[in-house]
């Protein structure tokens, strides 16, 4: 199965959907080696955005968007609005059988934990981690953080 994912063109620095399935290689201390992880998906508050309007501060016309949006040191194009409008994220995740685990923190401004909770309604396999005192980045109790990836990794690389 395929999944949109987006890119940076570096000529332009505009993001785009890519079309086709990424892979993310990364190491992991104590992995035992090459992990490999799908990005399928923007995160879910984008397709709301691009309907509303306004990403991450930039405003438009959702009917019409523009060639290029500022947001913040990247430039959006328009196809990338367009593609976040039609995506169906929810049926997407409804569709992946595998192991998820989704972190997200209580004081997340940008993304708000009830996107979270509907990723984990959607995705019944899906561990949820909501972390009362984190924001977006996830960058407060890293510990925690490290824990709950670290149990989840020994979990599921067996």
């Amino acid at each position: 199965m395929k999944y949109p994912s987006f890119c940076l063109n570096k000529k332009t620095k505009e993001i785009l959907p890519c079309g086709k399935e990424k892979t993310i290689k990364t190491w992991l201390k104590g992995a035992g080696g090459m992990l490999r992880a799908k990005v399928w998906l923007p995160a879910a508050v984008c397709k709301d955005d691009a309907l509303n309007g306004r990403i991450m501060g930039a405003e438009f016309d959702p009917v019409s968007p523009p060639e290029t949006l500022k947001v913040m040191m990247h430039s959006l194009g328009r196809n990338y609005i367009m593609v976040a409008q039609g995506i169906d994220i929810y049926g997407t995740v409804s569709a992946y059988g595998g192991p998820v685990c989704i972190i997200h923190g209580e004081k997340d401004s940008t993304v708000p934990v009830q996107y979270g909770e509907r990723f984990k309604e959607s995705c019944p396999q899906a561990e949820l981690h909501i972390l009362p005192d984190e924001g977006h980045l996830l960058n407060g109790n890293k510990e925690e953080v490290c824990s709950i990836v670290t149990g989840f990794l020994e979990k599921h690389l067996k």
